[in-house]
């Protein structure tokens, strides 16, 4: 089975999330996040890098990573290039490093509610998982919102993205939009919205 992988490399203040998830090898394509976990604040770069190559060295199947290259991420970005050259390897892994932008976002949003709408993005539970992370990433694409405003500076309409709530997190709901910007492209909809089940 492919897997896709998202790593939402966050601020100082803003966690570190990682998502895999797993693909099926024909269309029409079902999606099943497998593992998922947020790193706590305050933890070294060394030891998030550690975590990320065994939980991604542990994949029977080739991975593709996308990691958010934006703020931080960029100087993360350059210790987790060379920690994966360095022995153990991880010749099952292919990164990309994307320059997240809010039209990128809007995007993979929109792709994303079309999958939950169409049952093709699953929450996978079992071992291996976090359960409560599972939640955490439940609640997040709940909540994750694209707010459109009028701008103050020449009228242009701006926009927000992500958990725009007092105290909300999005980074999990984020590295699962990098995880599947490798999925197939699909036509948005202005009336898809997330439904819980």
């Amino acid at each position: 089975m492919p897997y896709l992988a998202g790593l939402d490399v966050g601020q100082v203040v803003d966690h570190m999330a990682l998502v895999v998830v797993e693909s099926t090898e024909k269309p029409p394509f079902v999606y099943s996040v497998v593992f998922v976990y947020r790193w706590p604040l305050g933890l070294p770069n060394a030891v998030m890098i550690r975590d990320i190559k065994a939980v991604l060295s542990s994949i029977e199947g080739n991975v593709n990573l996308n990691v958010d290259y934006t703020g931080k991420g960029q100087v993360f970005a350059e210790f987790l290039e060379h920690a994966f050259q360095t022995a153990p390897r991880l010749r099952n892994v292919m990164t990309d490093f994307s320059v997240f932008s809010k039209a990128m976002k809007e995007n993979l949003a929109s792709n994303v509610k079309i999958l939950l709408g169409e049952g093709r993005f699953k929450f996978k539970r079992g071992s291996g998982l976090h359960k409560e992370m599972l939640d955490e990433l439940f609640d997040e694409l709940c909540n994750y919102q694209i707010r459109i405003t009028e701008s103050k500076i020449q009228g242009k309409p701006t926009s927000e993205l992500g958990a725009l709530g007092y105290g909300q997190h999005d980074d999990i709901a984020t590295a699962t939009l990098l995880a599947l910007e490798d999925a197939e492209v699909m036509p948005s909809s202005a009336t898809m919205f997330w439904i819980r089940r």
